[in-house]
């Protein structure tokens, strides 16, 4: 996964990288919208950012080295994750006490430390408190991401010394047209049924425009991103996987990697489609990875099949 994902946070991810770009990354921020917005996963990815020494020059994390992999493991000994308590749905002084004792320590791995108090508004009065001081004198190489719905559940001492980052509702992307979106149906349809490489393509594809095409891919793109930011918990109503029908198997049969394989195909595609490529060349070729790219899927949904 990558910052690439928060497509639709694309004011977000901005202010983020430039953040980093600049060297000027607060020391608290409070990552504030409504759940299933993608706050998390934004926390995670500004983690491996912070951490991956192979970071690319669009301040992407790699993805592939041991601190990205360790990160996405929740294992990486400088990043910390604090969840309610799964009983009180609260959280307590405790882990926040262990949390502030671990900010005073050198990093172990990583040029610095990334701690995320997931519903940091369900901290209890005791556990703000204790944060407060970090918040206001933090260790250099410290950064406190407080995840919130509600500001209103935290602290105004704490709000006024963490650097507000406003998530946006999501749905609220262009709408798709009703010919684009059963293009996408049929295009993972065919992908799916084991056509045969001489059914190279969908019937009415050869005679697209352009623009259609670009609809297309840009809609498989957000179909794909979806997929892989439901697995965080992200939900989007009205979404373009929520009105392809019948493709519930397929998200299931697809794992994370496929998934952000397929997305950084189709923004090659965009790229292709913007330049004066032959349309006829760029659909056979479109097909044909497309196909490759669904042909394990297409056994796991089908047993024997080629």
């Amino acid at each position: 996964m990558s910052f690439n994902v928060l497509a639709d946070q694309g004011s977000v991810v901005s202010a983020l990288k430039s953040a980093l770009g600049s060297g000027r990354l607060a020391h608290a921020l409070l990552f504030l919208g409504p759940r299933g917005t993608g706050r998390r996963a934004a926390a995670r990815e500004l983690a491996k950012a912070v951490f991956c020494p192979q970071r690319t020059e669009d301040l992407e994390p790699c993805d592939t080295c041991g601190s990205c992999r360790l990160v996405d493991a929740g294992a990486h000994p400088d990043y910390q994750l604090i969840e309610p308590d799964e009983e009180t749905n609260n959280i307590k002084i405790e882990p926040v006490r262990e949390l502030i004792a671990r900010s005073g320590l050198r990093p172990l791995q990583a040029p610095a430390k990334v701690f995320v108090i997931a519903e940091a508004e369900r901290m209890n009065e005791y556990a703000q408190n204790a944060l407060l001081k970090t918040l206001e004198e933090p260790p250099g190489a410290t950064h406190i991401v407080l995840l919130a719905s509600a500001a209103e559940g935290l602290l105004p001492t704490i709000r006024s010394r963490a650097q507000l980052v406003r998530f946006r509702p999501l749905g609220s992307a262009p709408p798709a047209r009703a010919e684009d979106l059963a293009r996408v149906q049929e295009a993972l349809g065919y992908a799916l049924s084991g056509a045969t490489a001489e059914m190279a393509l969908p019937p009415d594809w050869p005679r697209l425009e352009r623009e259609e095409a670009l609809a297309v891919v840009d809609l498989l793109a957000r179909y794909f991103r979806e997929t892989l930011l439901a697995r965080e918990g992200v939900r989007y109503f009205g979404g373009v996987a929520e009105r392809l029908h019948g493709l519930s198997r397929l998200e299931q049969a697809l794992d994370a990697s496929k998934i952000e394989s397929l997305l950084l195909y189709l923004g090659e595609c965009r790229e292709l489609l913007t330049s004066n490529i032959n349309l006829r060349i760029f659909f056979g070729v479109f097909w044909g990875r497309l196909r490759a790219e669904l042909t394990d899927a297409r056994r796991l949904l089908t047993p024997g099949a080629a």
